[in-house]
């Protein structure tokens, strides 16, 4: 495994990471304004929120950065939801840690919570959704047979 291939796909990754992360974000300021009720109200908001932003970070990923997987795009997507379900749940148990605990604002313990859940969803989805290792081996190995 090339940690070097491996961190090159990261930095391709963080870029519709981010910007779907953005827009989920700015989404969930967006309900949070009109939600004028207290209790874990947000907490719903956090998780309509993060299911638009994974379909958004999805279709990105499939058409720009893992176009060359040979999953298919559904059996992909089904992939890339179950890692979306963790770190949904994750999402979830880290801003009520944030709220609660360490009394974080929402959307501070929301935008805490995309970093640490954001390294999961690339590394569940490099190798479960779009199985990338074995794509990066075989490109490694077709490189190093020509060489010889």
């Amino acid at each position: 495994m090339n940690i070097r291939v491996i961190c090159e796909d990261f930095f391709k990754y963080l870029v519709p990471g981010i910007l779907t992360t953005a827009l989920e974000i700015e989404a969930l300021i967006f309900l949070l304004a009109r939600m004028h009720t207290r209790g874990f109200w947000y907490i719903f908001a956090v998780g309509v929120t993060f299911i638009i932003g994974t379909t958004l970070q999805y279709l990105f990923v499939h058409l720009f950065i893992f176009r060359d997987s040979d999953r298919e795009f559904k059996e992909g997507y089904v992939y890339f939801m179950l890692v979306a379900i963790i770190g949904l749940a994750l999402t979830l148990i880290l801003v009520i840690l944030f709220t609660y605990v360490t009394h974080v604002p929402p959307i501070r313990a929301r935008v805490i919570t995309a970093c640490i859940v954001g390294i999961w969803n690339f590394i569940g989805n490099y190798f479960l959704s779009f199985e990338m290792h074995k794509k990066r081996e075989e490109t490694l190995q077709k490189s190093a047979n020509v060489q010889q």
